[in-house]
């Protein structure tokens, strides 16, 4: 047994790690394309040798060495034995009378226990091995997932990499009477509808004028802009009642969308140092369901190249942006007994957009420089509720071949979303409290010719 340290790739003669395809790895490109050899790991035994020669406080030692001379129970055995028990190597833990919960024996000592099919060793430190129970291993895409809601909690589980749902017909994406009450998709243009990708004719979940072209996930849905290679829009339905908190990302792997053109979406080509993969729809927003597994199945949806945007990287990463919007939104101004939201995002699409194209890809394609969000809630007092917001990937003049420019985060109406983007938010804007205020503050003095509100907190945005 060993505490795992690294992966090993193969590596040529100058020690650089090598691809799959035998060329050299560059800091940059995806590590899912490393030629992985095998893995790295520091021994148990020597773990233990330098615990057992390290310098500790008296209090500290005699802890040490209780742990490390533990006789500890076949944790497999007591588990296969599927019997209730209790196995201990000094004086048994007793319950107190008094509160019901654990006391103190008059001697301390480790303590392990099975129950059910579980293994229990303290020590102080507690470690439970469970055989036999329904797991969820094998579909998460990180270590551990999380119920957010007072009193639950799922299992730690653990995948290496994202795995995505083969099930294609079963994805119904964007709900619309997810809030109650009917929230259409943005429309588009005859002429933007010219320009949207088809999904294959055997893949085809959506409805009505868009069947042909809706590309259903789990829990929110795309349009492709087939000449961007990127989406008109991501709609996605968010759930505050049933979310799971998820644990930092690593490695992630993305996936081309098999049900429409490979040259009609991005792919890891497109993708080098300082150009991040952007999610349209957050992955923190698709993570709900009626269990860990349902929100990890959705949360790998969002891993599709249909669901990103060409985004610079500190853009992309910044968490004073529009990081945690909607949870904002969600606690302060949702309904409580209907803690859902409709979340609509994607770039804004402009003539003078500059042209990408890199070493690696034999195509060139826009890059967006801004990009827009609708929010749509049930308010406390029973009302609809839509906000707008437009944020530019400002920093993405850091980088070589892009001209700067300078737009700031800010809420913005409706109606003049509309005029940006050429798409038709239909009944949407009567629910845009935000364009009903009539005095212009000092925020809005920021902006000439349409009214807009510089986003500086949360406490800042009009719902």
């Amino acid at each position: 047994m060993a505490v795992h340290h690294s992966g090993v790739g193969k590596t040529d003669a100058g020690g650089n790690l090598l691809k799959k395809d035998g060329q050299v790895w560059k800091q940059g490109d995806d590590p899912e394309d490393i030629n992985w050899i095998g893995n790295e790991g520091a021994r148990v035994s020597a773990v233990m040798k330098n615990l057992e020669s390290a310098a500790l406080a008296s209090g500290s030692r005699a802890l040490l060495d209780q742990a490390l001379n533990l006789s500890a129970p076949n944790a497999i055995e007591l588990a296969r034995s599927n019997v209730p028990g209790t196995y201990a190597t000094g004086p048994q833990v007793v319950p107190d009378g008094k509160s019901g919960k654990p006391g103190h024996s008059e001697s301390e000592g480790p303590v392990a226990s099975s129950k059910g099919r579980s293994a229990r060793i303290e020590i102080p430190l507690v470690i439970t091995v469970s055989l036999g129970e329904e797991s969820i291993a094998g579909t998460l895409d990180a270590s551990a997932v999380a119920r957010v809601e007072d009193g639950a909690a799922v299992p730690d589980a653990t995948l290496e990499k994202v795995v995505i749902d083969q099930d294609w017909a079963a994805r119904h994406g964007f709900d619309r009477k997810f809030l109650r009450v009917t929230v259409e998709m943005p429309e588009l243009t005859d002429e933007q509808l010219r320009l949207t990708a088809q999904v294959s004719e055997d893949s085809q979940n959506g409805s009505g004028r868009y069947k042909p072209y809706e590309l259903c996930y789990w829990n929110y849905s795309v349009l492709m802009n087939k000449r961007y290679r990127t989406a008109w829009f991501s709609a996605a339905n968010v759930d505050g009642d049933n979310r799971f908190k998820l644990p930092p990302r690593q490695g992630d792997k993305w996936f081309v969308d098999p049900r429409m053109r490979p040259d009609e979406q991005l792919s890891q080509d497109a993708f080098e140092k300082g150009i991040d993969r952007g999610h349209l729809t957050r992955r923190e927003d698709a993570a709900w369901g009626g269990s860990a597994a349902d929100a990890t199945r959705s949360t790998n949806d969002t891993f599709h190249f249909t669901n990103c945007s060409l985004q610079a990287s500190p853009f992309n990463r910044g968490k004073d942006r529009w990081q945690g919007l909607e949870q904002f939104l969600l606690e302060k101004h949702a309904k409580p007994e209907l803690r859902r939201m409709n979340v609509i995002t994607g770039p804004v699409f402009n003539k003078k957009d500059p042209s990408y194209r890199n070493s690696k890809m034999d195509y060139s394609v826009p890059c967006p420089l801004q990009f827009w969000k609708i929010c749509v809630l049930v308010r406390k007092d029973g009302s609809l509720s839509a906000t707008g917001f437009i944020l530019g990937q400002q920093d993405i003049a850091e980088l070589q071949g892009f001209e700067a420019f300078d737009v700031g985060a800010a809420q913005i109406t409706l109606v003049q979303l509309e005029k940006k983007t050429s798409l038709d938010f239909g009944p949407l804007k009567h629910a845009d409290h935000f364009a009903q205020t009539h005095d212009v503050g000092e925020l809005e003095k920021f902006v000439g010719g349409g009214k807009q509100r510089l986003i500086r907190s949360f406490a800042d945005i009009v719902v």
